[in-house]
């Protein structure tokens, strides 16, 4: 059993423990040696339990300590992936994010944070490649689409993004930054009458 489960179980240990020891020092024949023992109990069960609240800190220790128990975890590199990307350590959640991906080649999430990670990083043409991953791996999803749009957009790849920014609007019409997006690159196109309905529409949301 994992020891964060054992918590709620553990707390009539903890009363009994408490109970003892504050009987112990009520009590004249037991003064002494055993209200110390009480208290030590209850000391011992206090560090304890600092100890695992330490070892619980974040959920980024949580799969940490999961990885060093465990082999092949995808989850846990996922979101050690995530985590590092939060941080801003883009070099060390593309390791953790292929190795999600390795183990599980169908996570789409999996493919979709290391295609943000390669963005950050300035590898378009990567990051496109996974995000590309990741829309065929879920198609319905907007902001996969939307994503994939934006790697796109900077790989100046600009009709297929224009494709994916569509996509990403036929599936949730109300997708402000996908209609920016794509009115933008209609107008750096010079064919701002297909960005009028899209401004038309953000502004319209706005009200």
């Amino acid at each position: 059993m994992a020891d964060r489960y054992a918590y709620l179980p553990a707390i009539g240990i903890f009363v009994a423990a408490a109970w003892a020891a504050g009987e112990a020092a009520a009590s004249r024949r037991r003064t002494g040696p055993a209200a110390a023992v009480g208290a030590m109990v209850v000391a011992a069960f206090a560090l304890a339990s600092s100890f695992e609240v330490f070892h619980w800190r974040s959920s980024e220790a949580v799969f940490s300590d999961a990885l060093a128990v465990t082999r092949e975890n995808a989850i846990a590199h996922l979101q050690l992936g995530r985590a590092d990307s939060d941080a801003g350590r883009h070099e060390a959640a593309d390791g953790h994010l292929r190795k999600a991906i390795r183990i599980d080649p169908e996570s789409w999430k999996g493919w979709n944070n290391l295609g943000h990670s390669l963005r950050a990083l300035g590898r378009f043409d990567e990051a496109v490649e996974a995000l590309r991953a990741a829309v065929e791996r879920q198609p319905e999803s907007p902001a996969a689409h939307c994503d994939l749009g934006l790697a796109l957009i900077q790989a100046r790849r600009f009709p297929e993004a224009v494709r994916h920014h569509e996509a990403t609007i036929a599936l949730q019409p109300d997708f402000t930054e996908a209609r920016l997006d794509l009115a933008r690159m209609f107008v750096l196109a010079g064919a701002p009458e297909r960005a009028v309905p899209h401004f038309r529409a953000v502004l319209q949301a706005g009200e």
